[in-house]
């Protein structure tokens, strides 16, 4: 053997790289090793170790990406080379991280009730209501927690109490474990309320009308005994009242939702 030859024994390691592929599981994530990414690296003495700069992949990762090997032999010499990693997803970092079947809204008993359903969950950690009354300003109004994956059909309900008359818009922000985030639909809301009890004429003589006074009736008098109940079921309803004497009386409506409405009427 000559001198070159022994020199070149004795010399440092040479990095030899090879491009790989990475395929990503169900979860996005995916990864490989220092020596997949080897192609035979040599040295003059043995190698001791071999590191990669970047071995986990996700779903920010799709496509092709630079990696680093270092080859380090017993003497603590280094050599390096670059391999390119092409990280393929499947369908898995194009399917959306929750998957709707529907998301509605209701107003029910001085309540908008929310209600959603997912067909599949992919990370999923919660959900964020959000609320606006122009359909651009959104704010959270409240959390609900997601199921993380899962293939089955899972139901939500979420209740914004009291809300103000008019248009409510409401959407959905969804977050995942690695706090990625993506917006449901907008829906609306058009909140009316309780239609105003209305009592005509005012004062009264021998007949009174009732408006929007749907629920059990009862006429006070000032001092608060009762001289009457009876259940009103039409929209409108017309009540005899010249067996009441003159003076100041209270009808008090209890609706069928709790709701109880007041009205003063005189009787002359």
């Amino acid at each position: 053997m000559g001198a070159y030859e022994y020199q070149s024994l004795l010399s440092g390691p040479k990095a030899f790289c090879q491009n790989v592929t990475v395929q990503l599981d169900v979860n996005g994530d995916g990864s490989t090793t220092p020596s997949a990414v080897d192609n035979f690296s040599t040295s003059g003495c043995s190698i001791d170790s071999l590191a990669l700069d970047v071995m986990d992949f996700t779903c920010d990762n799709v496509g092709a990406n630079a990696v680093i090997l270092t080859v380090t032999d017993v003497n603590s010499n280094t050599d390096t080379c670059t391999a390119t990693v092409t990280v393929e997803s499947a369908d898995v970092c194009t399917a959306l991280p929750v998957e709707f079947l529907v998301f509605k809204g209701e107003y029910r008993e001085k309540a908008n009730e929310l209600e959603w359903t997912t067909l599949s969950e992919l990370n999923n950690d919660y959900f964020v209501v959000q609320h606006s009354m122009d359909g651009v300003n959104f704010e959270a109004i409240g959390t609900e927690n997601g199921r993380g994956t899962s293939n089955t059909l899972t139901d939500y309900r979420f209740s914004h109490q009291n809300p103000s008359r008019g248009v409510h818009y409401y959407r959905l922000k969804q977050f995942d474990f690695d706090a990625r985030f993506d917006y449901s639909d907008v829906i609306s809301i058009n909140v009316q309320g309780e239609e105003e009890l209305a009592l005509y004429p005012n004062p009264a003589q021998d007949q009174l009308t009732i408006v929007n006074g749907q629920g059990v009736a009862f006429i006070s008098n000032v001092l608060g005994q009762s001289v009457r109940q009876f259940s009103i079921a039409e929209n409108q309803q017309t009540i005899q009242i010249d067996d009441l004497q003159d003076g100041h009386y209270f009808l008090r409506i209890f609706r069928a939702n709790g709701e109880i409405v007041v009205k003063k009427f005189v009787k002359r």
